[in-house]
């Protein structure tokens, strides 16, 4: 048996005890590889061109197993592994776009189609990339996990991938849900006086201010920004800093700032 073989034979049983990989080799095995390598990129590029090559491999193997939406779907995701690891395979970088666009036409309702398209969308570089588009197909992935009742290891980096398509401006101004009533009452309540103060208007009981929509910006944590008007009919912005649920403990949600809406 020839060096090489023999290295990919005990390569392969090194996953197998790391991962838990069955000799009999599924769609389960091509998905710990999908969501392996990307974590090994930076840290061990070596390693992850190792398994990449594997990925293709057994991507040609199982691709009748896979079924032809699922098969394309990986490859794109192979293909943009390949880019990422060697800038200079730029075509590696259009044969992703094009397959997870034609996996995601095959199957416009599979999670797994959707996700990988924005995937392929939210991480490419531009001009090829669309934030907007990834976090359309991220929100319509997420209601399909929910809907079905999967909440795997996909499903909390889609979450963080649609917080960090939303982070940056504020979004369209919405109507007010009896969840963002009770953050701002419970805090215009504790409004510190050095924030009234400093607003053109003053917030007390007898002349309330009465909020009709609002704006989030994610951030570090999350500003909510409210859309108010006072007994006089004068409008105002209240803005309101939502720390991480991570930071619960030691931080509470503040009233940053109220000033007048002109």
């Amino acid at each position: 048996m020839k060096r090489n073989a023999k290295i990919k034979i005990l390569y392969i049983f090194f996953l197998g005890v790391v991962f838990g990989f069955s000799p009999a080799w599924g769609e389960t095995n091509v998905h710990r590889l999908y969501w392996t390598i990307p974590t090994l990129c930076e840290k061990n590029p070596h390693k992850a061109d190792s398994l990449l090559t594997i990925m293709y491999e057994q991507l040609e193997v199982q691709r009748q197993s896979l079924g032809e939406p699922h098969f394309l779907a990986y490859l794109s995701a192979a293909n943009a592994y390949s880019l990422k690891l060697h800038s200079t395979q730029l075509l590696a970088g259009l044969r992703a776009m094009q397959l997870s666009r034609k996996a995601l036409q095959m199957a416009p309702d599979d999670p797994l189609t959707i996700s990988v398209r924005a995937h392929i969308l939210f991480y490419a570089p531009n001009p090829l990339g669309n934030k907007r588009e990834a976090l359309h197909l991220y929100e319509r992935a997420c209601d399909i996990y929910d809907e079905l009742g999967i909440h795997d290891e996909v499903y909390p980096l889609l979450h963080y991938n649609i917080t960090l398509c939303r982070a940056g401006g504020f979004t369209d101004y919405r109507a007010l849900t009896d969840e963002d009533m009770a953050l701002f009452d419970s805090c215009i309540v504790h409004c510190e006086p050095s924030i009234v103060n400093r607003a053109s208007c003053i917030v007390h009981r007898a002349s309330p201010l009465t909020p009709y929509a609002v704006a989030t910006q994610v951030v570090a944590g999350t500003n909510y920004r409210f859309l108010c008007r006072d007994t006089a009919q004068q409008e105002y912005i209240v803005t309101i800093f939502v720390p991480l649920p991570c930071h619960a403990d030691t931080q509470q949600p503040t009233v940053t700032a109220i000033k007048s809406k002109d």
